[in-house]
């Protein structure tokens, strides 16, 4: 449920709602890149498409659990005629799954497409019995 009402506040952030009462008028917002998450051969993947920039304007971290996504797309000043293409910083974070090590965490930025890449180890979190005093 968290996730589902994080994403949907993230989809109307992006969509720069200038009225949220009756969503009729929409302002161009920030730069704000999508992501894809699986699991296979051990591993949690995040993968963003971020065109037009450059891997020195990106950085990610991990901590508590939260692999965080953050930079800036620079916009070239031009006398544009139609101006479709987002540019500004952004901030995404993701929730790891149980058992995500910290530790190992490669990412690559590779023709736009950044991918991280973190081991996933044991998934089983034993319960911890708490004495009622």
């Amino acid at each position: 449920m968290n996730n589902m009402l994080t994403r949907l506040w993230e989809n109307e952030w992006n969509k720069g709602m200038s009225d949220p009462w009756n969503r009729i008028t929409y302002v161009q917002a920030g730069f704000f890149p999508s992501f894809n998450s699986f699991e296979k051969d051990g591993k949690f993947y995040v993968v963003t498409e971020l065109p037009g920039m450059d891997k020195k304007d990106i950085q990610i971290s991990v901590e508590k659990g939260v692999l965080t996504v953050n930079g800036e797309k620079k916009e070239t000043k031009e006398n544009y005629r139609i101006r479709e293409i987002r540019y500004g910083k952004f901030k995404r974070w993701i929730e790891l799954p149980n058992g995500a090590d910290e530790n190992e965490v490669e990412a690559e930025f590779k023709d736009g497409v950044l991918t991280v890449a973190i081991k996933v180890g044991n998934r089983k979190v034993e319960p911890k019995r708490i004495e009622v005093k």
